[in-house]
């Protein structure tokens, strides 16, 4: 998929601590600088995604691929290898594609434990060097000043890799900052950071200012994506949605919807977080990235679900990417369905609310050339449509049932 290490464990949150986060969301990032996001192709029609294949580094991507993905994709994260490789193929074959440059934003190598000065390195209460526990990569001090190749301090570091790597392929349009989010101060770690201006331990809230400084050090010198929000729930929960403050274009959110069983889209309350999250994301001037994989079994009722749940928030900023883990070959060519490319042009109504959404016992949105129903609940649902749609396989109907943790689109 997109990333090269595993999904963050966010810490425990009782459930009233999240919800006041969702109440709190929009004061809380309302001041948000203006990024640049005419940069990145608008969604106001249709459905958009977006793809990595910086995990495909192994792959010598075909002709046939890199059409497919291009004409497929608005924005792809790869490596400056490979965009300097592919890039004149993916962008002949699509114009409008917009290709991002990867670059960890908060972590250096595994094999770079003595690479930087000390101070660059965040340590836990015993003193020892922080690192991810999936593949050993060194946690690392935005605050610290001190120089290294002419940079002053990590996130100037950071900065000047991306600006190194766009020039290196100018046929990219910015920088990808991945782990860019809360993770560094979970389990996803091997200890928890202390914060060196303080001596204590990081709070998420101060951990993500830290992380922010990352991020616009990067946006000062190129277009920035950033993988961020996580998912609905820890947008709100980990502080994940301090980085709408920050100069960065769009944010991803690796494990939207939820990585692990239960999912957060099999608990209302996540789902409509889920949602409101890209409602809240973009009010904020930022656009989002939703994610969705792993997944091996019911492939079209997910599907159905995610890219419909999509749907429902998408005001004009919003990229999907959904695949499976029971696929073969890229990562990049997974997956394309009827449903993926459905014209049900665009929205006519917007509401700042998931709940605006609620209509019939299930969750539905109009568009200029179709619908989507979404039910988020444990019970199916029987809809009355009110006129006669037609389903994407074909079939005209004027009444639907809707499993349970489903969705679907109709079009007119």
């Amino acid at each position: 998929m997109l990333h090269t290490s595993a999904g963050p464990i966010r810490r425990a949150a009782p459930a009233a601590l999240a919800m006041l986060f969702a109440l709190m969301s929009s004061a809380a990032v309302s001041a948000s600088a203006a990024v640049p996001l005419q940069s990145i192709p608008a969604t106001t029609t249709g459905i958009h995604r977006f793809m990595g294949i910086q995990g495909d580094v192994g792959h010598n991507f075909t002709a046939s691929e890199l059409t497919t993905i291009a004409k497929e994709d608005d924005i792809l994260v790869a490596l400056q290898v490979q965009i300097s490789k592919y890039g004149g193929a993916l962008r002949a074959a699509n114009p409008g594609l917009r290709m991002f440059a990867y670059q960890n934003g908060m972590f250096a190598q595994s094999n770079q434990g003595s690479t930087f000065p000390s101070s660059w390195y965040l340590r836990d209460r015993s003193g020892a060097k922080v690192q991810s526990n999936s593949n050993h990569n060194y946690l690392m001090n935005p605050y610290s000043t001190a120089t290294y190749q002419g940079s002053a301090g990590w996130a100037a570091y950071v900065g000047a890799q991306c600006k190194a790597k766009v020039s290196a392929a100018p046929l990219a349009t910015g920088c990808y900052l991945d782990q860019v989010s809360s993770a560094g101060d979970t389990s996803f770690v091997t200890s928890l950071p202390i914060n060196p201006s303080t001596g204590k331990l990081f709070t998420l809230s101060t951990y993500m200012a830290a992380v922010n400084r990352v991020i616009n050090a990067a946006a000062a010198k190129t277009v920035v994506l950033g993988n961020s929000y996580e998912s609905g729930n820890r947008y709100y929960a980990n502080a994940d949605n301090t980085v709408d403050a920050t100069n960065g274009a769009a944010f991803e959110a690796e494990h939207w919807m939820g990585a692990t069983q239960p999912r957060d889209a099999e608990t209302l309350s996540k789902w409509k977080m889920d949602v409101q999250m890209l409602i809240d994301s973009q009010k904020n001037g930022h656009g989002a990235m939703v994610n969705f994989q792993d997944m091996s079994t019911n492939l079209t009722q997910w599907q159905g679900y995610v890219v419909s749940t999509m749907l429902l928030g998408n005001n004009g900023h919003v990229w999907i990417q959904f695949a499976s883990s029971s696929s073969s070959g890229p990562d990049a060519l997974q997956l394309n369905t009827p449903l993926m490319n459905a014209p049900i042009g665009s929205p006519t109504e917007t509401y700042s609310t998931t709940d605006g959404y609620l209509k019939g016992g299930v969750y539905q949105r109009s568009f200029t050339k179709g619908r989507v129903l979404v039910n988020p609940t444990g019970s199916a649902v029987t809809v009355k449509l009110g006129s006669t749609m037609t389903t994407i396989g074909g079939s005209r109907i004027s009444s639907l049932k809707l499993a349970p943790y489903s969705g679907t689109v109709l079009l007119l």
